[in-house]
């Protein structure tokens, strides 16, 4: 006899198996979930590509994090932007020069596109997107489930989404060849069944001196507030419900023992300005008491709409409780008041959601177990070079640490999993976005790593860089007939070149020069990793460009010089590791530059493929 609860579950399932029969259908070459930058980059070149393109959203809100509030750019050297979100920047800057005029104040507080207001970050967005009409974007489309059909052994195929159309309060169901995840949280590649991992490994796992203790706890997230000191463009910070001062004695604490003594001892805010008298407020790393939540978030990646909701409740009432706390509590230091006291939420930002960030800062959340995964030593110094590792595949680089704000707080407050290591400038290679054992999905973002190898990728610069790298790689399976990890990954650098994108990390051949294609396809191979030794170079500081910004000079000891003079020995060095034997190009050595010779170089490999 069958229990009444198996009937249950085998109803769901009936429900759950035969759903597209009552929902719309609709067929598509790529579709990406989530409007992420990485998500937006995927869509914006795959359709570029020629090829039907889905973008969908189960917000209203285009952008992620980038449009609501972080509008402070994480990167560390300008030499490591380039493709698409150097693109984004330069649409930033054409739109504060066009409004404002080339020599105004905005245009020198946008840094070249790396400062911006989150409606402006969003208008780019838009337009980036409209531009295509092969290009159709969703919102308010909620993922329900995944439909994958078995293929040989206990690979599966992803093939279709089903969607709650939350306008239409029905459901759709949609179809794709390939399909790519750019979602925070992993939720495709989670509803899809790939494997995938939360939270930290532990420092044996992958030898990793930087990891914290193996756990399950999530980094805390936080709201990345933007705030406005202009009298006539502000709207006072609202006392939250259910406000209880008390909550806050851990801030007054702080003021009494000298531990607080400035508003950035508390959250970093006032130096993070942007265009128009604006400032976007984050969390203080490491701090007690901040603007952020942990331990709470620890259910978020796998959590039900409803558990997220109430998350990013608590997390909204703690934002402005700390918020209305400082200004108005008469046991916080008077000049901490006094000093945000001058800051309110912007009257002409994030209108329909009440002038409040609609999206919660979630640095991480489900990270895919893939082909490769990546780790901290594919950003760390190579040992007997001044880089880090070359990935013959690499289709995307990086420049910033190894960075976490925390993942959870013990009973006496101590936070636990903070993380600040060295890195260098580094490459992210394509296995990073392949799912084991599914067909016809790319992860550009919850990409396969450990918990300290994420925390140098999950920046929007690198993201978005892999969300134009998957985006292309969509679009040449499609048109190929082939599997993502089929896609001939030389092909899809080239791509990647053509479109200014960087695989390479370099500080003095941009994708402008002449010589950018060979010098990338050459990094790529490792040729440049012993071209300066540790021992043999001095050691150079790399300096801050300016107060108030994390952005700093080039990484020394990166570049190629390619005006300079080649030399016979470098010529032959060169040509050992590539296994190639030219005289002819050797005897023209003394005629050309490394740049001319690198180029010729190329030109003689490419030729003989």
């Amino acid at each position: 006899m069958i229990s009444k609860l198996t009937q249950y579950l085998l109803f769901v399932f009936f429900i759950l198996s035969n759903a597209n029969a009552h929902a719309q259908t609709t067929r598509f070459d790529v579709i990406v979930y989530g409007s992420t930058p990485a998500g937006v980059a995927a869509a914006v070149n795959a359709a570029r590509e020629g090829v039907a393109v889905a973008l969908v959203e189960e917000t209203d809100h285009v952008g992620g994090l980038t449009s609501s509030g972080l509008s402070n750019t994480d990167f560390h050297s300008f030499e490591s932007l380039g493709g698409t979100w150097r693109e984004f920047m330069n649409r930033v800057e054409s739109h504060y020069t066009q409004s404002y005029g080339p020599n105004s104040q905005q245009v020198k507080d946008c840094w070249q596109g790396a400062f911006y207001e989150p409606k402006v970050a969003k208008k780019v967005f838009m337009e980036m997107l409209d531009e295509h009409d092969n290009l159709q974007l969703l919102l308010q489309h909620r993922l329900v489930s995944a439909k994958t059909q078995m293929l040989n052994g206990d690979t599966t195929k992803l093939i279709g989404i089903r969607l709650n159309d939350l306008q239409q309060e029905k459901l759709k169901y949609l179809e794709a060849k390939i399909f790519i995840d750019a979602t925070y949280e992993g939720d495709l590649l989670g509803a899809a069944g790939c494997k995938y991992t939360i939270g930290s490994e532990g420092p044996d796992k992958y030898h990793e001196p930087a990891a914290s203790p193996k756990d399950w706890h999530v980094q805390c997230y936080n709201f990345r507030v933007t705030l406005s000191n202009d009298p006539e463009n502000s709207i006072p910070i609202p006392k939250p419900k259910n406000y209880n001062s008390d909550t806050y004695q851990l801030l007054v604490d702080g003021m009494k023992d000298g531990s607080i003594s400035d508003l950035e001892d508390i959250i970093k805010g006032p130096s993070r300005q942007i265009p128009n008298n604006k400032a976007d407020f984050n969390d203080r790393k490491g701090s007690k008491m901040s603007i952020k939540i942990c331990n709470e978030t620890d259910v978020w990646p796998e959590g039900s709409n409803e558990v997220r909701q109430q998350i990013w409740e608590e997390a909204k009432q703690h934002t402005l409780g700390v918020l209305y706390f400082l200004q108005n509590d008469e046991r916080v230091l008077s000049s901490i008041q006094q000093e945000m006291k001058r800051w309110n939420l912007p009257k002409d930002e994030f209108e329909e959601y009440n002038h409040f960030p609609p999206l919660i800062y979630v640095r991480e959340g489900r990270r895919l177990v893939g082909v490769y995964i990546y780790t901290q030593k594919d950003g760390a110094r190579e040992e007997g070079s001044t880089r880090a590792p070359a990935f013959e595949n690499a289709i995307a680089i990086g420049d910033y640490s190894f960075n976490s704000h925390g993942t959870y707080y013990t009973c006496d407050q101590q936070l636990i999993g903070n993380l600040s290591a060295a890195s260098r400038p580094f490459q992210v290679p394509y296995p990073v976005m392949l799912p084991l054992k599914v067909e016809g999905l790319l992860v550009p973002v919850a990409v396969s790593s450990s918990r300290v190898g994420f925390g140098a990728i999950r920046m929007e610069p690198t993201w978005t860089a892999l969300g134009q790298a998957a985006g292309l790689a969509a679009a040449q399976a499609v048109i190929k007939d082939v599997e993502p990890r089929q896609v001939n990954v030389e092909k899809l650098q080239e791509r990647l070149h053509e479109s200014g994108a960087i695989t390479f990390y370099t500080s003095d051949v941009s994708p402008g020069s002449s010589y950018f294609r060979a010098v990338q396809f050459f990094g790529n191979q490792g040729l440049f990793q012993n071209l300066y030794v540790p021992g043999d170079v001095p050691n150079k500081r790399i300096k801050k460009l300016g107060p108030g910004v994390q952005w700093t000079t080039a990484y020394p000891y990166h570049n190629i010089q390619p005006e300079k003079k080649m030399d016979a020995a470098l010529a032959e060095n060169w040509l050992q590791q590539l296994s190639i034997t030219d005289k002819n190009l050797l005897e023209k050595t003394k005629q050309m530059t490394r740049g001319e010779f690198l180029d010729n170089l190329y030109n003689l490999v490419i030729s003989n493929k």
